[in-house]
């Protein structure tokens, strides 16, 4: 379509001419064919103010926010691998100088107390020293500090194991299951930070004997168990920690 021109005539009704003939206006406007280009229209939008905090960047303040701590954690490792310094480790740095330490362990097993001496004197003095042979459960509502470590796991499934020997291996066992179903209770209603030690088994030599095969089999059971509600797991070597489940934070050598 071709353009065309359109003449409007606008009658000036204040002013007149000397011969009395109104005074007319003429506006000229064109109308453009379909074909022709559009002028394009600018739509200004409210720009954001600086200070608009994005979702990134919301999401990289809660990454580089102060390491949380877990309720349940679970530090597992061979014999004399660090693991039990490493929960102390883990203690301080939650706790502090306000920890409470249970010890697994059969008060008449002179080589338990000997560990047990030498763990003590890397703890502050200031930390609740509780002894425990069959039930840590008990020892949670006795413990005065929000942090508590449980040393260890092996030496409480042995000593189920033990106090049930006489009655059979498949007796023996299932006193180590109503025993891990109480504690597992125990931890899910626990308002602690729980930190556990315990030996991680089937990596070393075969047992030599039937109670050494039955701990075995029963605390690689309760292991499993526990590592499965537990916030964080880790498994230590030669002193070095590594994560299997959660993260760990930066701790600090004992003294």
């Amino acid at each position: 379509m071709l353009p065309y021109v359109v003449y409007m005539e606008k009658v000036n009704d204040n002013q007149s001419m000397s011969n009395g003939t109104p005074t007319t206006s003429t506006t000229t406007s064109e109308a453009v064919s379909d074909d022709a280009p559009k002028p394009q229209q600018t739509t200004s939008e409210p720009q954001q103010s600086d200070t608009t905090t994005t979702d990134a960047q919301e999401n990289a303040t809660t990454m580089t926010s102060s390491h949380p701590t877990p309720r349940r954690i679970l530090i597992t490792g061979s014999m004399r691998s660090g693991k039990s310094r490493y929960a102390a480790q883990l203690a301080q740095h939650f706790g502090g100088e306000q920890v409470t330490y249970v010890a697994m362990l059969a008060a008449s097993d002179g080589d338990m107390l000997w560990r047990l001496d030498g763990h003590r004197s890397h703890h502050p003095r200031t930390w609740q020293t509780l002894e425990r042979h069959i039930r840590p459960s008990d020892a949670l509502q006795k413990a005065q500090h929000d942090i508590v470590i449980i040393d260890s796991l092996t030496g409480w499934v042995a000593n189920i194991l033990l106090e049930h020997e006489a009655s059979g291996a498949a007796a023996a066992r299932d006193a180590v299951t109503r025993e891990t179903d109480h504690f597992l209770e125990a931890l899910e209603q626990s308002p602690h930070t729980i930190i556990m030690a315990t030996n991680e088994v089937g990596a070393g030599a075969l047992p030599s004997n039937h109670l050494a095969m039955w701990t075995r089999e029963a605390l690689g059971q309760t292991n499993q168990r526990i590592a499965e509600i537990c916030d964080t797991v880790a498994l230590v070597i030669v002193g070095l920690p590594q994560p299997l489940k959660g993260s760990l934070p930066k701790v600090k050598p004992l003294p």
